[in-house]
């Protein structure tokens, strides 16, 4: 009671005194009082504004409030009063973040309501969000508490990608043989974008965001013998990426699948894209599926296929069909590419989801070596380049590796990383040389994934002399995206 009364009294002092047309403008915390019209102009750091306690006194009574350019935050909250917990729209605070006018009106019981309130749009440089948070893993789990944990806005969406698949690594061949690049890792599957008010997301508390990290490329392994070693398989990430609301999952973007290690005349095949209801398969020798696009339906793909899937996930290439690309997907995500003898395959397309990682180029043993082939296109946005090719003479030689991914964004999804160069040492002059292929680009945030490693070949087979496959690049992170908006 006696804090009640000490409020009021300051808020009635504050009247009698604050003179007439004041037009003066506000860059700290300020105490309205009502039937006031005042300027504010929170600067980088955020102000407060303190609205009275409702009370039968100012029952009706309006506050108008001119927003003036904000760098910051305005936190508007209502003034404590004890045995009245006075809430604003509802909430305990709200935040405005655009220039413009707002008015509050009391109902005279527990209640500001904003009313009537005329924002400007945003123009030139400025974002117009209320708030903007990019989660990777590296800050997973996210977890939203209390309502206070929420980012401002009162209407977000949400752009939630599955976490991409791992590159596979290329061969490493000694004497005569032909050893393939890995294939490209495919990206995670991303859900049409998520539109959410204030009010659900208070309604879902407690929020758990699960963002697992893309899954690791393959490692190629050195060879001195005569022979040829796989390399190895890309990896999977460890778990889908969720939204649980209150213990129980609410929504779940897939995982795509890891591409094959190289080997001789097979393997090097790409990873099956994530779905909208299941994750991408992994290969091993053969082209994979892609995922679910519905509940309990069939894949979207099959694996040796070519057709487009809406919201499964692309297929990946098949490195026993010559030319066979990654398939293509709107909201899953693109199947990696495949490695063969005459030129590697690109991954798969896609335009929300993350594209299909390219594959590794091969190194040979009659001619010139092959280039790593580019990740797939994300809308009309080139994949990620695969690496040069080398030829090595009595010396070194070393593919070059893909390009890195570009991480998602509002409007599109990931692109994978491209296949690494393979490389090729064909003198059989004694010396010792060393050839590596080229690595796979890691795919970008939000679901890219990763590219197949070069394959590596060298003519003479001794001590001396060592042949290594390129690694294949790491998938990317699962990512979520909350754009928050004043309304």
């Amino acid at each position: 009671m006696l804090l009640g009364a000490f409020s009021s009294l300051f808020d009635d002092l504050k009247a009698i005194t604050r003179s007439f047309g004041d037009v003066s403008v506000a860059i700290t915390t300020y105490r309205a009082t009502a039937g006031e019209t005042k300027r504010v102009s929170p600067p980088a750091a955020g102000m407060g504004l303190v609205l009275p306690s409702p009370s039968p006194e100012n029952r009706g009574s309006r506050i108008s409030i001119f927003i003036e350019n904000p760098e910051g935050l305005l936190r508007v909250f209502v003034a404590p009063n004890a045995g009245n917990d006075a809430t604003v729209n509802g909430q305990e605070m709200v935040s405005f973040a655009d220039e413009g006018l707002v008015v509050f009106e009391s109902n005279g019981v527990n209640r500001w309501n904003a009313i009537a309130g005329t924002f400007v749009g945003a123009t030139g440089a400025a974002n117009g969000y209320a708030s903007l948070n990019v989660y990777t893993s590296a800050s997973s789990p996210i977890t939203y508490t209390t309502a206070a944990d929420i980012p401002a806005g009162n209407i977000f969406t949400l752009h939630f990608s599955g976490p991409g698949g791992g590159g596979g690594a290329g061969a490493s061949a000694c004497g005569s043989t032909v050893p393939r690049g890995g294939g490209g890792g495919a990206g995670g599957a991303r859900l049409p974008p998520i539109v959410v008010s204030r009010a659900a997301l208070i309604a879902m508390l407690p929020v758990v965001i699960t963002l697992p990290a893309g899954g690791a490329g393959g490692t190629g392994v050195a060879r001195t013998a005569a022979g040829i070693t796989v390399g190895a398989d890309g990896a999977v990430a460890s778990a889908d990426a969720t939204i649980s609301a209150n213990g129980v999952a609410v929504y779940t973007a897939f995982r795509g699948g890891g591409g094959s290690g190289g080997n001789d005349a097979s393997d090097g095949s790409g990873g099956g894209g994530g779905g909208l209801f299941t994750a991408g398969t992994t290969s091993t020798t053969v082209g994979t599926a892609g995922g679910r696009p519905l509940p309990g339906s069939a894949a979207s793909t099959l694996a040796v296929a070519t057709n487009t899937s809406t919201f499964g996930g692309g297929f990946g290439a098949n490195s026993a069909t010559a030319s066979s690309v990654g398939g293509p997907s709107v909201y899953g995500c693109g199947g990696g590419g495949a490695s063969f003898s005459s030129a590697s395959a690109a991954g798969g397309q896609t335009a929300y989801g993350g594209s299909g990682g390219g594959a590794g180029g091969v190194g040979n043993d009659v001619g010139a070596a092959v280039d790593g082939s580019a990740a797939g296109a994300v809308f009309s946005m080139a994949g990620s380049a695969g690496g040069a090719l080398a030829n090595g003479g009595t010396g070194a030689a070393t593919g070059a590796s893909g390009t890195p991914g570009v991480a998602s964004a509002e409007g599109y999804g990931a692109i994978c990383g491209g296949g690494g160069g393979g490389a090729n040492g064909l003198s059989t002059v004694s010396g010792a040389r060393s050839v590596t292929g080229g690595n796979g680009g890691v795919g970008g945030q939000g679901g890219g994934g990763g590219g197949g490693g070069g394959g590596a070949f060298v003519n003479n087979t001794s001590a001396s002399n060592t042949a290594l496959g390129g690694n294949g690049g790491n998938g990317g992170s699962a990512q979520l995206i909350i754009v928050g908006l004043p309304g």
